[in-house]
């Protein structure tokens, strides 16, 4: 019973004590609201509408005031006092302990005042843009009138180098002059937003025209004098090419000279309206063209250098090719007497006098035209330097032909040692096997070296016949080379294999009576032996030594194999 009433009594200390603190919470809100609401009201609006009273009271001024001044009156008589009822209200929510209502109030009250705050800041602001534009425009507007005095007395100075321009910005001026008197209604009027607007973009505009003024005598420069001359200058070097012997007429240069003169008169319409913008592009690409026109002069003066220099030696080619074919032709019916030539030899040697005669009429057509300047210089450079490739290919397939006729009797001197050497290699593996004092020589090794024989006899034949067939020895030739490898290599493997099992059966000899197993394997592979199956002799004696001493047996094979390396 006890623990209970202490409970209770602890329960209500709780209680008591929270709303304690949550009034005092909720006061110290109530009176930072207050406070803001007491600065809202000593904001200097009031103040910042009398300034325009120093202002002309018509117009937009008059209508922007009147709106504010609303604007503030009922901030100040509605608003405002509203939120000083809704604090005494959350006062005494907080006295009856009603804290959500009261919080949810003090929420309200906040959003109210900052909503209050951004929009007397916001008429802050506009009174002082519309009382700045006054101080700026009446401040500005002298610089802007000198501004544009200096325009006109620019264009006055300049009228000479402006050309037909010149009316254009003249009308234009006429235009800007108007601002200032639509500039001077708007102030009257109390417009002074309006009277700004103006007066930056006159400003603007001006500076405007000032930056054309400065920029299209440059492009009258350029194109009634720069560019024209220009092209002239490239007629007379033309002039002087052609009587130092060019033809060009190849090149459609003068209209092309001729058509960008007509460009060039078609733009000048654009700059007299003053719309460079629209004749930026086609002057770069005027410009362009005459660099090419320059280039292209250029390379013919080079390909006619190139020519000179380099048609001479092409013509000893030319002309050299029908004793070089001869030569070929001769060593061909040489070569057919003691060797065979394949089809793709014999169409090659005759593809060579269709190309002689193709390369021929090709130079002789060229040489013509380049006497008689039938064709531009730098055309007939390219169309000799394709001939003359086509001329060097023919050569060095020519003379590969004949490298390859060399190569041709070289190689029936090697095929003729490499069969004698493969000989030898199968005699002396025969005489190796047959001294090897083997209890039984494998069938297949004899199998192995009569095929070999054979394969090199067939090759020898091959290459006795006349005329020799080169590929078909060299073909017989690889394969009697490659069974002679293999007849050495099953023999020196049939050696060293009945070496290894003899070594092995010996060793296990030893442990013949202390095993079966060892009795019985070393049985087999005895029997194996002597019948000449030794790989199956020597798995079956290492598989008895290994069973009672398995190191032994690696030992052992590791000996032979080291004394056969």
């Amino acid at each position: 019973m006890l623990t209970a009433i202490y409970s209770i009594i602890g329960l209500f200390l709780i209680l008591t004590i929270y709303s304690a603190w949550q009034r005092r919470q909720l006061y110290k809100e109530v009176d930072r609201l207050e406070n803001e609401k007491i600065q809202m009201m000593n904001e200097p609006v009031a103040e910042e509408l009398k300034r325009i009273k120093g202002l002309t009271m018509s117009g937009e001024t008059e209508e922007r005031f009147e709106q504010w001044r609303e604007e503030w009156d009922y901030i100040v008589t509605k608003l405002l006092p509203d939120i000083e009822e809704r604090l005494f209200d959350i006062e005494e929510l907080t006295n009856k302990y009603r804290f959500i209502r009261a919080k949810k109030n003090c929420s309200f009250v906040e959003e109210e005042l900052a909503a209050i705050d951004k929009r007397m800041k916001e008429i802050i602001h506009e009174v002082d843009e519309l009382v700045d534009s006054e101080e700026k425009n009446r401040e500005e507007v002298q610089e802007v009138i000198r501004e544009f005095d200096h325009a006109r007395h620019q264009l006055m100075e300049q009228k000479a180098s402006l050309g037909g321009a010149s009316e254009t910005f003249s009308l234009r001026l006429s235009d800007l002059e108007e601002n200032f008197n639509l500039f001077e209604e708007h102030t009257e009027q109390g417009n002074y937003l309006q009277a700004r607007e103006i007066l930056l973009k006159t400003r603007q505009d001006i500076q405007r025209e000032a930056a054309l003024m400065e920029s299209v005598p440059q492009y009258l420069l350029r194109m009634e004098k720069e560019l024209p001359k220009k092209l002239d200058d490239i007629e007379n070097g033309m002039k002087d090419m052609e009587e130092d012997g060019y033809n060009l007429k190849h090149f459609s240069i003068t209209w092309q000279i001729n058509e960008i003169r007509q460009r060039i008169i078609a733009l000048l319409p654009l700059v007299e309206r003053l719309q460079l913008d629209d004749v930026d592009a086609p002057l770069e690409k005027v410009d362009q063209e005459i660099e090419d026109i320059y280039e292209t002069l250029e390379q013919e003066v080079l390909a006619r250098e190139t020519c000179r220099s380099k048609v001479p030696a092409l013509q000893e080619k030319v002309e050299s090719m029908p004793e070089l074919l001869d030569g070929l032709r001769s060593e061909i019916e040489t070569i057919k007497l003691n060797y065979q030539l394949d089809d793709a030899q014999e169409k090659e040697a005759l593809s060579f006098e269709q190309k002689e005669k193709d390369v021929t009429g090709r130079f002789r057509a060229l040489e013509e035209a380049y006497e008689n300047q039938k064709q531009s210089f730098t055309s007939l450079q390219k169309q000799f330097a394709e001939c003359e490739e086509d001329c060097d290919k023919l050569m060095d397939a020519v003379q590969l032909m004949k490298d390859n006729f060399q190569e041709m009797r070289a190689d029936e001197h090697k095929a003729a040692q490499e069969l004698l050497s493969a000989k030898r290699q199968i005699q002396q593996a025969e005489k190796r096997i047959n001294r090897s004092n083997l209890p039984m020589i494998p069938e297949n090794v004899h199998v192995h070296i009569e095929d070999a024989k054979e394969r090199v006899e067939d090759a020898r034949r091959e290459l006795s016949e006349v005329p020799v067939a080169m590929k078909r020895v060299n073909e017989k030739t690889e394969i009697a080379k490659k069974d002679a490898a293999e007849s050495e290599d099953l023999v020196d493997h049939i050696i060293k294999q009945a070496g290894l099992a003899e070594r092995v059966i010996q060793y296990g000899n030893r442990y013949r009576s202390q095993s079966d197993h060892v009795q019985i394997n070393l049985l087999k592979a005895e029997d194996r032996f002597r019948t000449g199956l030794f790989d199956e002799a020597v798995q079956l004696s290492l598989e008895a030594v290994s069973f009672v001493e398995p190191r032994a047996a690696e030992r052992l094979q590791e000996e032979a194999y080291s004394k056969s390396s």
